[in-house]
């Protein structure tokens, strides 16, 4: 009988040392699962962060190329509205340079609204000053092709104008950069 009590006590041993050695290595297993999938979802963010960082250093490069157009567009009418050049002459430089900016809006357009939904705000104000920028040359041209070949009357509204989209171009690049530095400050907040 003392065999038997031995070899019960020696089986319940075996089996408890087995169980907790089984559950051991459930709970090992699933502390393992559960620190991959954290590290899958931090690889992630981070990736998605990286990207989306990118994105913004694009749209601050675009749109400061793009409102580097307005400045040539401003620096090449000008001389024309001094009478100091032809019209002509103003739209072959503008035509140069037309289809790269078009494809530059574009870009800036669609990296706002798909990602950066915030900076609408100070997009629109460009935009506003753009058509008031544009308001103006339509007008001289107006004039110029009825014969008024000194436009000096519209330098100061042009330059006025100009102004206010430097500005708010100024503005809008200042609140991409203040995008890119929060997205920087959220990388290194998680880590």
């Amino acid at each position: 009988m003392a065999d038997l009590e031995t070899a019960l006590v020696t089986l319940a041993t075996a089996s408890i040392t087995g169980g907790v050695a089984l559950i051991g290595v459930h709970l090992t297993n699933r502390a393992t699962a559960q620190r991959t999938h954290e590290a899958r979802i931090y690889e992630a963010k981070k990736q998605e962060r990286t990207e989306l960082l990118s994105k913004a250093e694009e749209l601050y490069e675009l749109t400061d190329k793009w409102l580097l157009g307005f400045s040539h567009n401003f620096l090449s009418l000008v001389p024309v509205m001094h009478g100091q050049y032809e019209y002509n002459t103003y739209l072959d430089s503008i035509i140069e340079c037309g289809e790269s900016q078009k494809s530059r809006l574009i870009r800036v357009e669609m990296l706002i609204a798909i990602y950066f939904q915030n900076l609408r705000q100070p997009y629109q104000k460009v935009l506003s000053q753009r058509e008031e920028f544009n308001r103006i040359i339509g007008a001289h041209k107006k004039a110029y092709k009825r014969g008024e070949m000194n436009g000096e009357r519209y330098i100061e509204p042009f330059e006025k104008v100009a102004l206010a989209l430097d500005s708010e171009g100024e503005a809008l690049k200042m609140a991409i950069a203040e995008a890119a530095r929060k997205i920087v400050k959220e990388s290194y907040e998680e880590r």
